[in-house]
Order: C-alpha cells, then structure tokens, then sequence
C-alpha cells in the first residue's frame, strides 16, 4: 500500500512538472506578445483566361504551407510576332506574378515593360511591387492586399523593334491554395 501511494505521488508530481514548464511556455508567449498567425496562401491564377495555356503545375515550392493542392504555375500565350510566357514565384508568400517577353523571329527584339493600371481603384490600401527584372521581364507582386474576389489585372506594353505594338492588360483572379502559421509578435 505504501508503494502505491508513492508511486501515485511521482507519477502526478511528474505530470504536474510537465504541466507546469507546458503553462509557463505558454504563457510567455503572450507575456511577450507571440502568437501564432494563420494565413491563406495566395496566388495569381490565370486559369480564367482562355488564350492563356497552362504549361506546368505542381504543388507550392514553400516551407510552412499545409493542406495546399496543386497549381498552375507557369502560363504561355501566343502572340502573331512574340510569346508572353507568366510564371508564379510559389515560393514566397505574397501573390507575385513574372511576365517575359519571347520573341518568334530572331532577328527582331521585342521588349516588355508595366504599364500603370488606369483604373487601380482595387489596389486602394495595397503596397504593389513593381520590378523590372530585363528589358523582356517584369514581375508585380502584391503585398498586404486584399483582392478578394475582385476583377484585377496586370498592365504591360509590348515594344517590338523599338515601337510599342501593344497597349494590354491580363485579368486574373487570386486564388487561396492551403494555410501557413507564422508567429506574430508586437
């Protein structure tokens, strides 16, 4: 009887300990302002567009991002002079998306650069990043922005041979695709 008291008595004493060091981790999470952040993770898709080919998809290439399928994520259209060839970065976390300008006849040169949206009145409260990589590359990236399920497009021109041929805007839609934790601290 003696022994079992005993035995009873140190193995509640170690769950109490385990329950103790587990309170106080815990604890100090919000003592210090930690707490873990759960986010979607979003992407540009073009998928809605018809002239847009999928040529790849796969499932995102990011450290953190569970329950996430696969997704398109590089894109072709086919122009009469060049090719426009869209890739998403899945590996960071924001909505980012890279345009680059191909073109058919080697003995010309074409060149892609942003345009500014004329009617940006959906990017209000965004921070846009607009980065241009090459004379044939670009890429935008969204950042703390809520586009929601709301119209939004990317603006570009197109120069072939030193004249701009085209004036254009893809629509895309941002797609959520699986969750990621980050700590958040203040």
């Amino acid at each position: 009887m003696v022994c079992q008291n005993l035995y009873h008595k140190v193995t509640l004493g170690n769950n109490m300990t385990y329950f103790r060091v587990l309170f106080a981790f815990v604890s100090s999470w919000f003592i210090i302002g930690c707490a873990p952040h759960i986010s979607e993770f979003k992407y540009v898709s073009l998928e809605n567009v018809p002239e847009a080919e999928v040529v790849e998809v796969r499932q995102p290439d990011i450290e953190g991002v569970y329950f996430a399928r696969e997704m398109p994520i590089y894109y072709k259209m086919e122009f009469d002079e060049y090719f426009l060839h869209f890739t998403i970065d899945d590996s960071v976390y924001m909505p980012n998306i890279t345009v680059e300008a191909q073109v058919k006849d080697d003995g010309r040169t074409v060149e892609i650069r942003p345009a500014v949206d004329t009617d940006d009145s959906h990017l209000r409260g965004c921070r846009l990043i607009r980065q241009i990589l090459s004379s044939i590359k670009f890429s935008v990236i969204y950042q703390s922005c809520n586009l929601g399920d709301r119209e939004s497009n990317i603006s570009f021109e197109v120069i072939l041979d030193g004249n701009v041929i085209r004036e254009d805007f893809v629509r895309f839609d941002v797609k959520g695709n699986g969750y990621y934790f980050l700590w958040d601290a203040l």
